[in-house]
């Protein structure tokens, strides 16, 4: 699982915010705290960042985009929805429980290449 979060932070994190982030990550009390940042994200390298127009902010487009980026069927889920976290899920059913619901969460297709995030403010794509 964490290894899946590191991947994460040091690829689409600003950088100085990657060493307090990882430390949370890896205390299993202190992952809490992480989950709980996702809500409200400030902490996205910008030049990691792939904005969706509004009409591709639906799971079937973002699955399609994605799948077109190299995704594969599956993908790892970090969340502060407890329903998910930590889950690997096929791709559609994950972007099906999370777009739309503003709750803080990382959909990882390629650890630390692709992904899909989600939070209350903003829904984008981070890629490398």
């Amino acid at each position: 699982m964490a290894e899946e979060e590191f991947a994460f932070i040091d690829a689409f994190v600003v950088k100085e915010r990657r060493q307090r982030l990882r430390c949370l990550v890896a205390s299993p009390r202190r992952r809490k705290q992480f989950l709980r940042e996702l809500a409200h994200f400030k902490w996205l390298d910008q030049r990691r960042v792939r904005t969706l127009a509004p009409s591709a902010q639906n799971p079937q487009a973002v699955a399609k985009l994605l799948r077109q980026k190299g995704a594969p069927d599956s993908c790892f889920v970090v969340s502060e929805d407890s329903r998910i976290d930590s889950k690997q899920m096929p791709l559609l059913a994950a972007l099906e429980q999370v777009i739309g619901y503003g709750m803080g969460t990382l959909i990882s297709c390629i650890p630390g290449k692709l992904a899909y995030f989600e939070d209350e403010d903003q829904r984008c794509l981070l890629e490398i």
